[in-house]
């Protein structure tokens, strides 16, 4: 078979069922010369020779049921040409030889036992994109189900998807709903343009500077600090056990850990309150953020993009773009994509590294550049005609003017008359 140098013929039921009690044979035998307590009649010569002979029996089980795994894969590779066919038939080998270890060969043939084993496990390799979206499998097919849901209920309706109609349609919360949409892949920064990449590393070194360990123990009594330091190696780069931090203190191996713990737990309680002024002004800027960003997400829901949110807050595009990411919230940056990409625009510099260009979205650009480029009718009226703002009143004596009389009311009643 093309692809499968090394497959075999298949097997026939009676080869399928030798070679699987082969098999079984050579576990029980490796399993005898490991050290379990199996009761058996049989030399350690012989057992070596059918745990032998169990290896190559699974060995050929398995090559000669590639076929299976190229049939089962054939389909769902198809499907995604990110993924690479090989990698797909690996992953489906792997989930052959799981299946292969539950086979039990009196309750039918192995092929109708593996095929769902095989189907499932290559589903999820697929749907998780082989582990690159960095969730696991069933949070990643809930997320292809959840924005196919939404890709459908905005192409039916041409605006965004409402948030309950797709939770309603997953059976899923609104809240975990959007969180499956707001889901992004983290991105490598080699594949980044040269200035995000500039930005992001930047946001990384101004948030994650190393700080000088020996700067909290200032305020620790000195017992502490002198135990801390020792256990740690503060000073000359060589840490201690409780027991050369005892010989030098001149305490107990239980004072000296006893005084460790206590001097963490005080570090500890220091760093989770705000003690000076600076911490304070740190603590207020981050809440500053925190609303800044909220009010960024309602505005992005209501459907303005970044320039316009931008506009609303006073500050530049530039600065929102930074605000974002220092608080990786990459997810408000998708948003604005693809609302671009909603409207018909080409996605902005701040943007594009978090959408994906798809069919759908070239379209609708193209629709958009077709209507910006067709001419309107400006040309201006006729002179001589009435102009659109002016009022012409009816002429006196028609039907429509208010000089015209009236017919009376006949007031005679009945036939007679």
């Amino acid at each position: 078979m093309v692809g499968l140098p090394g497959a075999l013929p298949l097997l026939s039921a009676d080869e399928e069922a030798h070679l699987a009690w082969t098999i079984e044979a050579g576990v029980a035998a490796a399993a005898v010369l490991a050290g379990h307590q199996l009761r058996v009649d049989a030399k350690r010569a012989e057992l070596e020779r059918i745990a032998t002979e169990g290896d190559q029996a699974r060995e050929r089980f398995v090559l000669s049921n590639l076929r299976l795994v190229a049939f089962v894969t054939s389909g769902i590779s198809g499907r995604d040409p990110g993924l690479s066919r090989q990698e797909v038939i690996q992953e489906g080998v792997a989930a052959m030889a799981e299946a292969l270890r539950r086979y039990d060969w009196r309750r039918g043939r192995f092929s109708t036992f593996a095929v769902p084993t095989i189907r499932r496990k290559v589903t999820e390799y697929r749907a998780s994109r082989g582990g690159s979206l960095g969730v696991p499998a069933h949070r990643a097919i809930q997320i292809r189900r959840a924005r196919a849901i939404a890709a459908r209920l905005e192409s039916e309706s041409g605006q965004p998807a409402e948030m309950h109609a797709v939770a309603d349609e997953l059976g899923l919360s609104e809240t975990l709903t959007a969180a499956l949409l707001r889901h992004q892949a983290p991105v490598s920064i080699d594949a980044m343009a040269p200035h995000t990449q500039e930005q992001t590393l930047g946001v990384a070194m101004a948030h994650y500077l190393v700080d000088d360990p020996t700067a909290d123990l200032s305020s620790l009594p000195d017992d502490q600090r002198e135990a801390l330091t020792l256990r740690y190696g503060l000073t000359d780069g060589r840490p201690r056990s409780f027991h050369e931090i005892a010989e030098e203190t001149g305490q107990s191996a239980s004072s000296a850990r006893r005084t460790c713990e206590r001097g963490l737990a005080n570090l500890r309680a220091q760093a989770t309150k705000p003690a000076d002024d600076h911490n304070q002004a740190n603590w207020a800027r981050v809440q500053a953020m925190t609303e800044t960003l909220r009010l960024v997400d309602r505005l992005s829901k209501a459907g303005l993009s970044l320039p316009e949110v931008a506009i609303a807050l006073e500050i530049e595009p530039a600065q929102l773009h930074d605000l974002c990411q220092a608080a990786h919230r990459q997810d408000l940056l998708a948003r604005f994509g693809r609302l671009e990409q909603t409207y018909g625009f080409e996605p902005s510099p701040y943007t594009a590294p978090y959408v994906t260009v798809t069919e759908e979205s070239v379209r609708r650009r193209e629709r958009f550049q077709a209507a910006a480029a067709a001419p309107n009718d400006t040309s201006p009226p006729p002179e001589d005609g009435p102009r659109a703002y002016e009022t012409i009143a009816p002429p006196v004596g028609t039907a429509s003017g208010r000089d015209t009389p009236r017919p009376k009311p006949d007031t005679r009643r009945g036939i007679g008359r």
